[in-house]
């Protein structure tokens, strides 16, 4: 049976700060290297911070977002990192509503120095003090699985979990011996 060493690093992101997340974000990643962990888990929206909210209306918030991804994901290394960031969409994700959607709350697979695989949460709350249907479109694949260590892991987002009939149960069937859920909620 393959052993896969987890780490998790419970990081407190600000709402809107890039940069100073991306360097919480890179010592997690280096601590999680020097333990000689398989991968290291962020938090959910880990660079933005949880929740950005109308600084998702902003294309430069989204795209220094990204570009900040790009500058983890090349310093990455043996350890894969889970990392929460705001995606940006080929399409409109919700074709059905009067405001497109064309990001999504999502968890980049970060190793080897580049991104292995992303990850679009699927089940969006909506009620009390979250607000994600307002700005994310919904994930599509939720059966997504990536290999880490030689394990096939899925990679779910928070609410994603919580579900009995949510993204875990179709990574599972789809052959994920393992099921990694990054959170980030308030």
């Amino acid at each position: 049976m393959a052993v896969l060493r987890v780490a998790c690093a419970q990081i407190n992101p600000t709402v809107g700060d890039i940069d100073g997340n991306a360097a919480l974000i890179a010592d997690a990643m280096a601590w999680a290297a020097g333990l000689e962990a398989d991968v290291v888990l962020l938090p959910e929206l880990a660079l933005t911070g949880y929740p950005p909210e109308d600084l998702l209306l902003r294309e430069r918030f989204v795209t220094a977002n990204l570009e900040a991804l790009g500058k983890l994901a090349a310093g990455s290394g043996r350890t894969a990192a889970v990392v929460g960031f705001v995606d940006r969409l080929a399409e409109n994700g919700t074709e059905d509503d009067s405001m497109p959607r064309t990001i999504a709350n999502a968890a980049a697979v970060l190793g080897g120095g580049g991104v292995r695989g992303v990850y679009h949460k699927v089940l969006l709350p909506n009620y009390g003090v979250f607000d994600e249907a307002r700005y994310f479109a919904v994930g599509v694949r939720p059966a997504a699985i990536w290999d880490v260590a030689g394990v096939p892991v899925g990679i779910s987002v928070c609410e994603d979990i919580w579900s009995p009939t949510g993204p875990p149960g179709a990574q599972a069937a789809a052959g994920a011996r393992i099921v990694l859920n990054i959170n980030g909620s308030p």
